[in-house]
C-alpha cells in the first residue's frame, strides 16, 4: 500500500515539474526570439558619398559604361562609379563613414565597393568626428591623377583599400595621397604613396610588402611587360609636401557640415528610413539621389561599429588586413 503511494506521489510531482516547464518553455520562447532577434546584426548597404564642393569640370559615370555626366555639389555618390576631373579642377567629397577625399585636377578614380552598416546619423557631428560611426568596407581604385584620403580611425574588422596600377595600399585611418602618372608613349606608370600620419600597408604587384607611417613616402614602376619592383623601404617626406597635403585636408574639413551632411541621401548608409531605392537616375540638385547604386562586390560585412569622437582622423589603429592587389598594367 505504501508502495503504491509513493508511485502514485511521484508521477504526480513529476507530471507537475513537466507541465510547469512546458508552461515555461512556452511563455519564455517568444521573449526569447524576440531577444535575439533585437540583437541580429544588419546587413551592409551601399554607403553614400556626399559631393562637397566642385571646382571647374568634374563628372561622374556608371562604371565607365554611360555617358559621364557634371558632378555637382549637394549630389551623392554611390559604389561602383567613376569620378573625373579635368584640368585645373578639384571635387571634395565626404563618405558616410567620415573620410573626405580630395580629387585634384586630372584625375580618375573608381568606387569599386563602398558598403557600410546602417545607422542613425541625425546626431553625427562630421566635422568632429574622430572613429567611424559603423564598420565599412571601401576599395577606391585609382586610375589616374592624385587622390588624398583623410580616413576616420576604422572599426574593428573595417578595410579601406587603395587600389592602383602597381599595387593596393591597406589603410586603417590615416591621411594619405596617392598620385598616378600615366606618361604618353607607353612609358612606365609610376605611383606615389605619401603618408604624413598614420600607417598603412603597401602590397605590389610583385608580391613584396612595406609598411608606411608617420611622415614616409614610396614610389613604384609598372613598366609595359607588367613587371614591377616594389621598394624594400620607404623614404621620408619633404617637409613641404606634408605641408601641402595637410592644407588640403584641413580645406577639406572646413566645409564638412556639422549636422545634417546626408539628409536626403539615395537609401543605404546612413538609414533614410522608409525612403526609396535609388531609380537609377543622375540626380544632382541637393538633396536628391545621386546616380546608380550598382551590384558591386557585395560581401558579408562585421557589424561591430564604433563611436563617434573628437577629431579629424584617427592615427594608427589594428592591424592592417592582407589586401590584393590589382593585376599588372597592359
Amino acid at each position: 500500500m505504501m508502495k503504491n503511494f509513493t508511485l502514485t506521489a511521484l508521477l504526480a510531482l513529476a507530471f507537475l515539474v513537466y507541465g510547469t516547464s512546458q508552461s515555461y518553455s512556452a511563455e519564455a520562447a517568444p521573449k526569447v526570439a524576440a531577444k535575439v532577434a533585437a540583437k541580429a546584426p544588419e546587413k551592409p548597404a551601399a554607403g553614400n558619398i556626399r559631393v562637397l564642393k566642385i571646382t571647374g569640370d568634374v563628372t561622374r559615370s556608371l562604371d565607365a559604361t554611360k555617358q559621364p555626366s557634371a558632378l555637382k555639389e549637394g549630389s551623392f555618390i554611390q559604389q561602383d562609379e567613376v569620378i573625373t576631373t579635368g584640368k585645373n579642377s578639384k571635387a571634395l567629397l565626404l563618405m558616410s563613414n567620415g573620410t573626405t577625399l580630395t580629387v585634384d585636377q586630372n584625375s580618375s578614380f573608381h568606387v569599386d565597393k563602398f558598403l557600410q552598416t546602417p545607422f542613425d546619423s541625425s546626431n553625427v557631428d562630421y566635422k568632429t568626428l574622430k572613429a567611424e560611426p559603423s564598420t565599412s568596407q571601401t576599395k577606391l581604385d585609382v586610375k589616374t591623377g592624385s587622390v588624398i584620403a583623410d580616413v576616420c580611425k576604422l572599426s574593428k574588422g573595417s578595410t579601406f583599400d587603395i587600389l592602383t596600377p602597381v599595387g593596393v595600399a591597406g589603410i586603417r585611418g590615416t591621411i594619405i595621397k596617392v598620385t598616378v602618372t600615366r606618361p604618353g608613349g607607353g612609358g612606365p606608370v609610376t605611383v606615389s604613396i605619401d603618408m604624413p600620419r598614420g600607417k598603412a600597408e603597401f602590397k605590389g604587384i610583385d608580391g613584396k610588402t612595406v609598411t608606411l607611417s608617420d611622415g614616409t613616402t614610396i614610389t613604384v614602376q609598372v613598366q609595359a611587360d607588367g613587371t614591377s619592383a616594389t621598394p624594400a623601404a620607404t623614404t621620408p617626406m619633404p617637409k613641404e609636401q606634408m605641408q601641402e597635403i595637410q592644407a588640403l585636408v584641413k580645406e577639406a574639413m572646413a566645409i564638412v557640415p556639422e549636422q545634417g551632411a546626408f539628409e536626403g541621401a539615395p537609401a543605404g548608409a546612413p538609414e533614410q528610413g522608409d525612403q526609396p531605392p535609388s531609380n537609377g537616375e543622375n540626380a544632382d540638385t541637393a538633396g536628391g539621389l545621386g546616380g546608380d547604386q550598382g551590384a558591386g562586390d557585395v560581401g558579408t560585412a562585421p557589424t561591430t561599429g564604433g563611436s563617434g569622437g573628437g577629431g579629424s582622423s584617427g592615427g594608427g589603429g589594428n592591424p592592417t588586413p592582407t589586401p590584393t592587389p590589382n593585376p599588372p598594367v597592359s
